[in-house]
């Protein structure tokens, strides 16, 4: 692998200097929160302390007054409503939310979720099958904004559909009751960032507000809509949108509802997953513990699994179904271990050489194909296309890499492929087999006009200097306070410069992980754990620069800070 690069950023130092004071912060946490684009004390008020009472208001974004009329109208003039979702976590989480509240609303309510062979989103067959069942109304959750065909072919059987979706719009727009896409061009430009299930949770709030003006709940319990945050949580986190903003709101809050949860199916899901202390959840216990298990019901069968579970109401029955997705879990790892291996052999030598890599596999499980290609973008440094084919069509997911938009990039090859959607990040599509090669060769000349290799080489973004003396139970709290991160707002960062290593050894599994021991100037020492670094075991003595992270180590009742090293280099290089 390349060496990383490392980039430092250089926040203006005045800017530092007056949120340390009006804020009351260290330097380190107001760089921090400038490289988030945080600026002034009140703005870093709102970004360390998250209200519900901050969301933006659902009716800015489009459609969702039309939507939530229409919504309405079928529960109050008791219509049965049928709810299509995506197969993904945050289509799961969105299907609950909305098959819950309505529910509880009193509404006669169906769903559907189509597994991944199926292919994504909604189809003329689904609409069939909702008007064959008596709906009246069709809302779709996480998916819908290409479905125009099926979408016609609803509004010929008499059917309305409203869609709810956030990903990026490639054509025109469907025919339907309402489009509630915060991408769209005619809105205000509010919710950008939500996931499927933050959209999700704007239409209900939306639909909530417009009975209480019909007076529907004179006699009813108004649902509260903050008891399905942890659901909001799930999905987003998922989903792996910005943690900014909205996002940043709904996740904060969700992730303490989700931490006292009365969800049967989630609380089995937590303790499943090896979730010692749910009180102290984090973004990270979502996105490798939670999310993967409930993930496995789409990648290995069917997705309709998930709703169940986080929809179960009997804690038997909960138990049962989220072992079961743990087996799902532990069989997709092992299944994916064999198909990243295999890709590997397809792709041959140096791989580094090519600015995309396309892998085919004749009949490999669809729902794995999107992880596979994750993991090659990640080792290799490249956007990545992972295809199951199979008669004669091959479906494929993409993963890019930063400063890549995939989105932007397949927008140049759009022409060979059947039907494609995704953004930025991540994208799914569908061709004929014998247009494969040629796909390849055109995603090549288009990530080639827009990056170089040298800026697809990993980039480590330091967010300020920090010295290891600097390093206290206060400033712990402060960076804390941060939380929760993932996309958009990473776990800081710091350029720790020119240590000296007083002792240096290697631990864990085949000696796989690095620890450090610095001496500093005032006789104290700092402990470093470096994991996967134990092969660049420094000599003792070494000054060294260090990429780190500060963390509170709690083990067996120990208490300690430390620096999680994520690269390290001899000091000044």
């Amino acid at each position: 692998m390349p060496q990383r690069r490392w980039s430092l950023a250089s926040p203006d130092a005045g800017a530092v200097e007056v949120l340390c004071r009006e804020a009351g912060l260290r330097p380190q946490t107001a760089a921090v929160l400038l490289n988030r684009g945080v600026d002034g004390a009140e703005a870093a008020k709102r970004f360390l302390e998250p209200r519900l009472a901050d969301l933006t208001p659902p009716d800015r974004l489009p459609d969702t007054g039309a939507a939530a009329d229409r919504l309405a109208r079928a529960v109050t003039a008791g219509e049965r409503i049928a709810l299509f979702g995506d197969y993904d976590v945050d289509g799961i989480t969105s299907t609950v939310l909305l098959l819950e509240l309505l529910r509880d609303l009193g509404a006669e309510v169906s769903y559907e979720i189509p597994d991944r062979a199926a292919g994504y989103g909604l189809s003329t067959d689904a609409v069939e099958r909702a008007v064959a069942d008596g709906a009246k109304l069709l809302v779709t959750v996480d998916c819908g904004t290409s479905a125009r065909e099926a979408v016609a072919a609803a509004g010929r059987a008499g059917l309305d559909v409203i869609v709810t979706d956030h990903h990026q719009i490639t054509d025109a727009l469907p025919e339907a009751a309402a489009v509630v896409n915060p991408q769209r061009d005619d809105g205000s430009g509010a919710g950008r960032e939500l996931a499927g299930v933050g959209v999700a949770m704007h239409l209900a709030m939306a639909l909530r507000a417009r009975l209480r003006e019909l007076g529907f709940f004179g006699e009813r319990v108004e649902p509260n809509l903050k008891a399905v945050l942890d659901l909001v949580a799930l999905g987003t986190i998922a989903d792996v949108v910005p943690l900014t903003g909205e996002n940043r709101i709904l996740v904060a809050v969700g992730l303490q509802v989700l931490g006292r949860t009365r969800r049967p199916g989630l609380s089995a899901l937590l303790e499943v997953s090896g979730v010692r202390d749910p009180a102290s959840i984090t973004a990270r216990d979502v996105a490798f513990r939670l999310a993967p298990r409930l993930n496995a019901a789409g990648r290995m069968g069917d997705p309709s699994r998930g709703v169940e579970l986080l929809a179960a109401r009997d804690k038997n029955r909960a138990r049962a179904m989220a072992a079961d997705l743990d087996e799902e879990n532990r069989r997709r790892r092992q299944e994916q271990d064999r198909l990243i291996a295999e890709a590997g052999r397809l792709l041959g030598e140096a791989p580094e050489e090519r600015m995309a890599l396309v892998v085919t596999g004749d009949g490999w499980p669809r729902g794995l194909v999107g992880l596979v290609a994750g993991r090659l973008a990640d080792r290799h440094r490249r956007p990545a296309v992972v295809f199951s084919c199979e008669g004669g069509r091959c479906v494929g997911s993409a993963r890019s890499v930063p400063p890549l938009n995939l989105h932007d990039a397949l927008g140049d090859c759009g022409g060979l492929m059947l039907e494609w959607g995704g953004h930025a990040e991540a994208a799914g599509m569908t061709l004929e087999s014998s247009r494969v090669d040629e796909f390849g060769e055109a995603l090549e000349r288009a990530v080639a006009a827009r990056v170089s290799k040298e800026e697809l080489r990993e980039e480590l973004h330091l967010d300020a200097t920090l010295s290891p003396g600097e390093l206290d139970e206060a400033l712990i709290d402060e960076l804390t306070r941060l939380a929760p991160h993932g996309a958009a707002n990473p776990a800081p960062l710091f350029l720790v410069r020119d240590v000296v290593v007083k002792e240096a050894w290697t631990m864990g599994r085949d000696g796989a992980t690095l620890g450090l021991r610095l001496g500093l100037a005032d006789g104290r020492e700092v402990r470093c754990v470096g994991f996967g670094q134990g092969h660049r075991r420094p000599p003792d003595g070494s000054h060294l620069d260090l990429a780190a992270r500060p963390v509170r180590n709690e083990f067996r009742g120990e208490r300690r800070l430390e620096l999680i090293v994520e690269d390290l280099r001899e000091a000044g290089a």
